[in-house]
């Protein structure tokens, strides 16, 4: 199979393809270990779906990279590194391990190639290591939350203090990303506590009590509801923004009492404000093609 086309492959044939079960792909990934060539295809063709849908969530999460390394950051510069990684997890799963599962032992080793060229981009274009892995992952979030606070776009220096990371962590994530193995399965205590965003991040995955297309798809959710949201926010006036803070998009309500004092309006007039905001959301996301319920659902 040629994986750089194995998107356009995928897209064109999956309509006449029987869906590949749990077992099969079981089967077919002890055979790959194997050698056998054929097997290892046919498997990643089955992933296709997943690798694609992994592939979009990369590209858009990490987006910012290209404000350092335009040149190598397309979606199918990302798509070979899904794959590097998918084909890495194929090698490495296990089948005889308690809780393993091959779709999260693929997303596991998937995550560590992708983060790992993240990081090794980001720091060849900076010429150092201090803007680290985590700046990138949270450059968004900061700079949308400054622009919120400040009522402005901030500078380098500004989005870098914003931050906040500690020293530790850091140093944590350069260690755990110079190689291909660092920061997934080696050295990872089979006792620690199963935590999002850990060193034990690939455990975590492996664990059948976590549904890992589950969790993706919720992540994916919210970044697309932030997102709209936050244009939607750009749109409003000023009372109407803090109405959508402090009591509609957050995930601790003030009183409608309380808004009112904030604004310098009566509850009656904050309920009444309250109920448009809500109307025109509505429609915002109808507009953008958006059905919240489908994001707002658990």
């Amino acid at each position: 199979m040629e994986h750089e086309n194995a998107v356009g492959v995928y897209l064109r044939d999956k309509a006449s393809k029987e869906p590949v079960s749990v077992d099969r792909r079981v089967q077919l990934a002890i055979e790959a270990k194997a050698g056998n060539q054929k097997a290892r295809d046919e498997l990643v063709y089955s992933l296709g779906g997943l690798i694609i849908e992994w592939t979009k969530k990369y590209y858009w999460k990490y987006r910012d990279i290209e404000k350092i390394d335009p040149a190598g950051w397309s979606f199918d510069d990302v798509y070979m590194m899904v794959v590097e990684g998918v084909l890495q997890g194929i090698d490495r799963f296990d089948e005889t391990r308690e809780g393993a599962a091959l779709v999260a032992c693929c997303l596991t080793w998937a995550n560590g190639v992708v983060m790992m060229q993240v990081n090794r981009r980001v720091s060849e274009k900076a010429g150092s290591s201090v803007m680290s892995v985590v700046d990138v992952r949270k450059l968004r979030r900061i700079r949308w939350d400054f622009e919120r606070r400040e009522n402005r776009v901030p500078n380098k220096e500004e989005l870098r203090r914003s931050s906040e990371l500690a020293k530790w962590e850091k140093v944590r994530f350069e260690r755990a990303y110079r190689n291909s193995e660092a920061g997934l399965f080696a050295e990872v205590p089979m006792d620690a506590p199963l935590e999002e965003g850990g060193a034990n991040e690939g455990l975590r995955l492996l664990d059948r009590s976590v549904d890992v297309e589950r969790d993706i798809i919720r992540k994916d959710a919210e970044e697309k509801l932030r997102s709209c949201v936050g244009k939607f926010r750009a749109r409003i006036k000023q009372v109407e923004a803090h109405i959508l803070d402090k009591n509609i998009f957050t995930d601790e309500p003030m009183t409608l009492a309380k808004v009112g004092e904030a604004v310098g309006v009566s509850r009656q007039r904050v309920h009444q404000i309250r109920g448009e905001v809500i109307n025109k959301l509505e429609l915002h996301f109808r507009s953008a093609g958006v059905v919240p319920e489908d994001f707002l659902t658990d």
